[in-house]
């Protein structure tokens, strides 16, 4: 998909810039022409500096509820399929919170090793 080639080449140009900066997560919506004016959203996850996770999804009206929701363009389901497009961001889980804890000490949380080693193989 053509979204997802643009964000890798975004990623492959700031990702070193931003793993550096603390961000591991970046998002961007945007407003196209497909079958009409629709909403996309992608979600770039990054969290150990290593493997670059791309979610997309189009923003659909619910058939039953009839409100505006997250429909992920891949057979995967993704965090945010389903969810109301207007919900509020989750609280950060327990590893995530170890992950920063380890940064603040300029480490690397242990449990990220394993995706490192796998990567660089």
């Amino acid at each position: 998909m053509i979204l997802k080639e643009m964000v890798l080449k975004i990623h492959e140009l700031v990702g070193v810039c931003t793993h550096r900066l603390a961000v591991c997560e970046w998002e961007v919506k945007l407003w196209l022409i497909f079958d009409g004016l629709t909403a996309w959203r992608v979600v770039v996850i990054n969290v150990t500096g290593h493997i670059c996770i791309v979610h997309i999804y189009r923003e659909g009206e619910d058939s039953n509820s009839h409100e505006m929701v997250y429909h992920s363009t891949t057979r995967v389901n993704c965090p945010l399929h389903g969810s109301p497009s207007n919900s509020q961001y989750q609280p950060l889980e327990s590893i995530d919170k170890k992950r920063l804890s380890a940064r603040k000490d300029n480490t690397t949380y242990c449990y990220d090793f394993p995706l490192a080693f796998e990567t660089a193989l």
